[in-house]
């Protein structure tokens, strides 16, 4: 394809990576959550999920939806169900989203999942209705979030009024895709691309398959989901192609295997440098991906414009650097995997200049979370960070062999620059979904 539209040398945007790091989100189908869970054979699914993955793993942001046509069903309308909604969404790194309200099998035949008396398939009640209803749920509890987010339901196949409704409704939507890359599934051919567009909406797909694809439609084995990981490593490498995306159904909190294994999946990805996101804001960054221009400048000089929240581009088989002196609104970059990225600061429009060497500017080699407002020179550096889990930052361009003052939430300390002027900084407070924090680094002889 790059020889046949000409786009040799031309970058492209990348929404899997943000400031050198894989971008990671997780998601949850609100599917199984009133089932009795196997575990301690009194609880359902969805306590044991919150109690064992939801808390435990509080530091790492995870997207849960629910099926609305719950609340309309008297035997779970009960002061339990309510606390445990009430748990799950009071939790800072968990994000509202719907998933229906009877749960669309096949969405063009109107098929449902949930029996609920006197129902009769409706777009505007599954899409419209069961986002107001969880809005409404939310305010009750006490909860101060709102859902910005759709989760397909079912064959994942929405028909052009589902579709409309979306469109109309300004919200954000994901499932479908279903990609694998594994032992059985041996190729990119099996990999989804982003999204596809159906009159003017970007269905937006999910980067890997969920548990109920690796359990064979959940009859087992159980242990199954375990298998995502290699989809993982073979989009990671040797090219990134997708970020992480830990996918799956509350029902894997039914069984002690799929518990197991879910839990050591989101182990794996905290061994991993990744930036953790919210779903939404995952999507927002593929639905912004499609609206991204890259218009070439001169040679080795390219202008980014409308790239919202889009903040990577990648040039592939790239030699060069950039040159951060006479490119605009860059905050850094890294080559890996034989391409470069570049990293786009705030802003509308950034400049990016190629050049054989590196300039002597300070710029940000890798981190693992969002920065903004970003000032530098060799002396002083200033930003605000705003990240999950574990937080680390690469700075390239300083002096050499010296120490460095960092100061954050009224702590200090102090760390030595490389002989390559290249400053390593493993930060102490973590927000993990609070406000940013304001960092402060200066040349300790200031």
């Amino acid at each position: 394809f790059e020889a046949a539209f000409g786009l040799k040398g031309m970058p492209r945007p990348d929404i899997n990576t943000i400031n050198g790091s894989r971008v990671f989100f997780s998601h949850v189908d609100g599917d199984g959550i009133m089932n009795a869970s196997q575990i301690d054979q009194t609880s359902n699914a969805g306590k044991i999920l919150y109690e064992e993955i939801l808390k435990k793993y509080s530091d790492l942001p995870i997207t849960v939806s629910l099926i609305t046509g719950y609340f309309d069903l008297p035997e779970y309308h009960t002061d339990q169900i309510k606390e445990l909604y009430k748990n799950i969404f009071s939790l800072n790194n968990i994000e509202p989203a719907s998933h229906g309200y009877a749960h669309p099998l096949i969405w063009k035949k109107g098929t449902v999942a949930l029996d609920i008396p006197h129902y009769q398939y409706s777009a505007d009640k599954e899409i419209n209705g069961s986002v107001s209803r969880l809005n409404d749920l939310l305010k009750e509890l006490g909860v101060q979030k709102t859902v910005s987010l759709f989760q397909w339901t079912g064959n994942c196949l929405p028909g052009l009024d589902a579709i409309q409704i979306i469109k109309n409704s300004r919200l954000l939507n994901i499932n479908g895709g279903d990609s694998r890359f594994d032992v059985r599934h041996d190729g990119y051919s099996w990999v989804a691309p982003l999204g596809i567009l159906k009159e003017g909406v970007h269905q937006i797909y999910t980067a890997a398959s969920n548990e109920n694809v690796f359990t064979n439609l959940w009859q087992g084995p159980y242990y199954g989901f375990k298998d995502v990981i290699q989809t993982y490593e073979n989009t990671e490498r040797p090219l990134r192609v997708k970020p992480l995306n830990i996918y799956y159904h509350f029902y894997s909190a039914e069984k002690m295997a799929a518990l197991t294994v879910l839990k050591e999946v989101y182990d794996y990805a905290r061994k991993t440098d990744i930036v953790p996101l919210f779903t939404s804001q995952y999507v927002q960054m593929a639905e912004d991906f499609y609206d991204v221009k890259i218009d070439k400048k001169a040679e080795g000089v390219f202008v980014v414009s409308e790239n919202g929240t889009v903040k990577t581009i990648r040039f592939d088989n790239e030699k060069r650097v950039v040159d951060v002196i006479h490119s605009k609104g860059v905050l850094g970059f890294k080559t890996m995997n034989d391409s470069l990225y570049v990293y786009l600061s705030e802003g509308s429009e950034h400049e990016v200049v190629l050049s054989a060497t590196a300039s002597a500017h300070v710029f940000v080699n890798h981190a693992s979370f969002m920065i903004e407002n970003f000032k530098a020179n060799n002396k002083k550096i200033t930003f605000f960070k705003e990240g999950w889990y574990r937080e680390n930052l690469k700075l390239a361009g300083l002096l050499a062999d010296k120490n460095y003052v960092v100061s954050e939430d009224h702590q200090s300390w102090t760390v030595k620059s490389d002989q390559r002027g290249t400053l390593n900084i493993d930060f102490k407070k973590i927000e993990n979904g609070g406000a940013a924090t304001p960092v402060e680094i200066t040349l300790e002889s200031l």
